[in-house]
């Protein structure tokens, strides 16, 4: 291939999106920190079935990468792969062809997670990122995100807790598959207290997991939002911390959920630190109506 901008700008959509997706990937590649397919449509503000067709854009535009003169030997890392199904934590079936047989030969999800571990490992220390971005025209480091920081570290409460945020916390409590669990679970705690004296809005248990959540209402500020994020990343390190602690055999796991929509700087510092975020949960009596995939 003469020019590789000649594959990445044919002037439909899917292409122009690549370019944007690519440099998420690279900066969650370099963070070792994988994305559910919802989390990407969110940044790219696009619907996540989306995402499985230019992802695939990715993956042909890498291998073409790899068949150029001097990139044998530095060949990129599968990109595509970092995208994951939020359930089972694997890549879509499209990704088979570009992963090792020890993926394609793995028996159980476990064995290939084991694997994607791997792999994940690799790209964070593949040591051609600068090359890569620079032949394919991409920012390496993305936007800082140091007003972000600044925001949530002036956000500051309303001063007790509001009926709205009171409310939407009860619903989520009492709704489990308004977090992703199945319907029928068993309820969430709220007010969870923690060993470092903080205490969690909403806990779900189930067998072998411990999902913690901080919500927040409608009409939060984005400074409040961004506080959320650095919430959640809180709740992980204190609640695996007591599990490890106690001996206790859980996963832990974090989840900030609004009442209203996220904007473009929440949802990428969340996806940059491994925050999911579930938005616009909203209810009507006992009827939801998330607006986001």
């Amino acid at each position: 291939m003469a020019n590789i901008r000649d594959w990445l700008d044919k002037g439909d959509k899917s292409s122009a999106r690549m370019t944007k997706l690519l440099a998420i990937l690279i900066r969650q590649a370099r963070l070792e920190k994988p994305l559910t397919y919802g989390d990407v449509a969110r940044e790219l503000g696009v619907h996540h079935r989306a995402v499985h067709h230019i992802a695939g854009y990715i993956g042909y535009t890498l291998s073409a990468v790899a068949e150029r003169r001097g990139w044998s030997r530095r060949r990129p890392p599968p990109l595509h792969a970092m995208i994951v199904n939020d359930i089972t934590g694997l890549p879509g079936r499209g990704i088979d062809g570009f992963l090792s047989e020890m993926y394609q030969d793995a028996a159980t999800n476990q064995e290939k997670l084991a694997v994607l571990k791997a792999v994940y490992s690799q790209a964070r220390n593949y040591d051609h990122w600068a090359e890569l971005c620079e032949l394919l025209d991409i920012p390496l480091d993305g936007d800082a995100l140091a007003d972000a920081v600044e925001k949530a570290r002036r956000a500051r409460g309303r001063g007790g807790e509001g009926p709205h945020h009171l409310a939407l916390k009860t619903y989520v409590s009492e709704h489990p598959q308004a977090v992703g669990l199945a319907p029928g679970s068993r309820v969430g705690e709220v007010e969870w207290p923690t060993a470092s004296g903080d205490k969690v809005d909403v806990v779900f248990e189930r067998r072998g997991l411990r999902l913690a959540v901080e919500v927040k209402p409608y009409h939060a500020g984005e400074g409040d939002l961004l506080r959320g994020v650095f919430q959640c990343l809180k709740y992980q390190a204190v609640l695996t911390a007591e599990a490890a602690l106690a001996d206790e055999p859980v996963e832990t796991r974090v989840l900030l959920v609004l009442g209203g929509g996220a904007t473009d700087e929440v949802v990428s510092v969340a996806n940059r630190l491994g925050i999911p975020v579930r938005d616009n949960v909203r209810f009507q009596g006992d009827r939801p109506y998330p607006d986001a995939p």
